[in-house]
């Protein structure tokens, strides 16, 4: 029997050690590739994963808002200091200061303070609009105020001069100028179905004037927000309810607010957090830029 201690045998010993350790080695060599190669990889898929929402805004430095005057929510100012006031533009001015970044305004009209949103040329819209559940599923919407409808025509037509209240209105010898396919017109088939309904072309914030003043329509639909003013330029109209009651009105209340591409969570969720810490807030800012006027 051989002697398995000889210097033959241990040379074969120490050869197979250095085989065995070069195999754990070649294998330790082949995982630390194999990681190094996942390690690569998910840096390569990071760098090219857009930066979005608040990180690109705050990498950007700049929160871009689209605007649309429209009082009392964001009421346009002329001369020194800020270009804007009322609710709307409280909420923009202190999400910036959240984020760290500069205010910047991006100016839109009725038809585009929603698209701009799907052309990514704004981060938010602060141009008042109507939370309708359409718009509720497309993007991310934060309701801040609400709206609601007056009746209104001219102060000499005594179908107007007689009425108390909305129901003396429900006759079928009164005439209604609503805009087409807008909220009002649709509330308002419901509200007074006896009358006579005619239908003018525009938006939602169109005020059918010219069909009072012409006398097709006896009266139209307004915001009560919208009436003061409408009353300043065209002189001889009349509310229902009358006079400053119509900015008390709460017939067909709306929601009125903001909105963020439906994707951008984070930015929603911050607006809200705003709306909420600052209700009373927004709410005084409102009430004193409609006392103010229009």
């Amino acid at each position: 029997m051989k002697d398995r201690s000889s210097p033959q045998n241990g040379g074969v010993a120490a050869k197979a050690g250095r085989l065995a350790f070069v195999k754990r080695l070649s294998r330790a060599g082949v995982v630390a590739l194999v990681f190094a190669m996942a390690w690569s990889g998910m840096g390569t898929v990071a760098a090219k994963t857009p930066i979005a929402g608040i990180d690109a805004i705050r990498q950007r430095g700049v929160l871009r808002v689209a605007v649309l005057d429209e009082f009392p929510w964001l009421k346009e100012r002329h001369g020194a200091g800020e270009p804007f006031e009322g609710p709307a533009w409280m909420i923009a001015k202190e999400a910036a200061r959240r984020l760290h970044v500069r205010l910047v305004t991006v100016r839109v009209g009725f038809d585009d303070k929603l698209r701009i949103l799907d052309e990514s040329r704004a981060d938010a819209t602060i141009a008042p609009l109507i939370a309708t559940a359409e718009r509720t599923r497309q993007y991310g919407v934060v309701v801040y105020s609400q709206a609601s409808q007056c009746l209104f025509g001219r102060a000499n037509n005594p179908k107007l001069s007689g009425a108390r209240s909305l129901d003396d209105l429900n006759r079928p010898d009164v005439t209604i100028a609503v805009v087409k396919d807008a909220p009002q017109g649709r509330w308002l088939r419901t509200r007074l179905p006896s009358t006579k309904v005619i239908e003018i072309p525009g938006n939602i914030t169109t005020v059918p004037t010219a069909e009072i003043v012409a006398g097709r329509a006896d009266v139209a639909t307004i915001d009560q927000y919208f009436f003061a003013a409408t009353s300043r330029r065209t002189p001889g109209l009349a509310s229902l309810p009358f006079g400053t009651s119509c900015l008390d009105s709460h017939e067909l209340t709306l929601p009125i607010g903001l909105a963020v591409p439906k994707d951008r969570a984070d930015l929603q969720v911050l607006f809200t957090h705003i709306v909420a810490d600052r209700r009373a807030r927004l709410a005084g800012e409102q009430h004193r830029v409609v006392t103010a006027g229009p």
